[in-house]
């Protein structure tokens, strides 16, 4: 099934962990990225955690404009060979899990909380979504 705003929206905004919005930049060392060798591809960790950092703003009240700055682990993902990626220094929209220990931010082959250089329009989707509960509609085929 395609992943994209509409289901990470959805994901977020009704799971029992708490969830906050965020654009800003997000850092981080690429190199710490986990690499497939197709050879043995088996050997690939399901779950990679390369720490990171946000900076930027996060959703409130009046939109986005709380300021954040904040380090995070980065939580990648992969599906046997296929692997997530990510890239560093590029302006985001990321959805962040409250954890006991910070907090954190999954991407996954298919898709995530991640996404890169978010359009005013997607950010008051994202507004819209979480302070007025009018969120976009899943697409089922």
């Amino acid at each position: 099934m395609p992943f994209g705003l509409p289901e990470a929206l959805h994901e977020v905004v009704n799971a029992k962990e708490g969830y906050v919005a965020a654009t800003g930049t997000l850092t981080f060392d690429e190199t710490q990225l986990p690499k497939v060798d197709m050879k043995r591809q088996n050997e690939t960790p399901p779950t990679s955690r390369v720490k990171a950092r946000m900076s930027g703003t996060s959703l409130g009240e009046s939109g986005f404009s709380h300021r954040f700055d904040t380090p995070l682990s980065l939580e990648i993902l992969c599906y046997g060979p296929w692997c997530a990626g990510a890239l560093s220094g590029k302006t985001v929209l990321a959805f962040l899990k409250e954890t006991p220990a910070g907090y954190t931010v999954t991407s996954t082959p298919c898709g995530g909380h991640i996404f890169y250089e978010p359009s005013k329009a997607i950010l008051e989707t994202v507004a819209r979504c979480y302070l007025k509960g009018a969120c976009p509609k899943l697409e089922r085929n």
